[in-house]
């Protein structure tokens, strides 16, 4: 009986495990759905060259503000606080243009969030999208397209690609067939960059500097090995 009771407990939490995981597949599945938000849409062949140009469009612009926001550190704004003060970042343009702000500066953490990242990916779209589109004449010979005003885009940075999701409305028309028409809504285009893993990557390398003043104790240690400097009787500390 005793040998019995022991089983049944370890199937009662063998079953618990499962339930858990389970769970845990079923949040990360909502998740993702509700970041899509709506079933893949289906559109009659015909009307793919449009999709996939607007796609492309949002995926080229996605790049050029991945580029740019790596380039300065994870910042596609200079934050005010890195525009008033010239040492708090590192200048890549004579002008003072593209700047590298600095993450740690004056005892005070000025990390990018993952959360700030896509928020500024999100409204670089949505200002230089139409600088791709062209209001679609790179597609007038075929269709006939009316735009909404609304455009609704979400970004999520993930370890391995940046996932743009995007709602813009669009009655589309063959000028071949003017009596049909389709609706095109959703449109989604992913660039292939590890950018939350870099942010990752990058955090760890700054935390571990702070601890251990790899840097600076470097550089003494340099110091100390100049013939040139003088370094006797003289106190330096990280």
């Amino acid at each position: 009986m005793k040998k019995r009771g022991q089983i049944t407990i370890f199937i009662i939490i063998g079953i618990i495990i499962l339930i858990v995981v389970a769970l845990l597949l079923y949040v990360q599945r909502e998740k993702v759905s509700g970041f899509l938000n709506q079933p893949i849409e289906t559109i009659p062949s015909q009307y793919l060259p449009v999709k996939n140009f607007v796609q492309g469009c949002v995926a080229n612009t996605a790049t050029q503000a991945i580029m740019l926001l790596g380039l300065q550190g994870g910042y596609l704004q200079i934050p005010q606080w890195a525009q008033a003060d010239p040492r708090a970042g590192i200048s890549l343009t004579p002008d003072g243009n593209m700047r590298i702000p600095l993450w740690y500066y004056h005892d005070q953490n000025h990390v990018p969030t993952i959360e700030g990242m896509q928020n500024e990916i999100t409204t670089y779209i949505g200002k230089n999208l139409n600088l791709c589109l062209k209001n679609f004449t790179a597609l007038s010979d075929r269709f006939n397209i009316q735009a909404s005003d609304k455009i609704d885009i979400t970004t999520q940075i993930g370890d391995e690609a940046v996932t743009i999701h995007m709602k813009f409305p669009l009655r589309t028309q063959l000028l071949e067939e003017p009596e049909a028409s389709q609706d095109i809504i959703t449109f989604i285009s992913s660039v292939p960059v590890r950018l939350r893993r870099m942010h990752r990557l990058a955090k760890e390398i700054l935390n571990a500097e702070n601890k251990l003043s790899y840097i600076e104790n470097i550089t003494i240690d340099l110091m100390a090995a100049g013939p040139d400097i003088p370094f006797s009787d003289m106190a330096f500390d990280c």
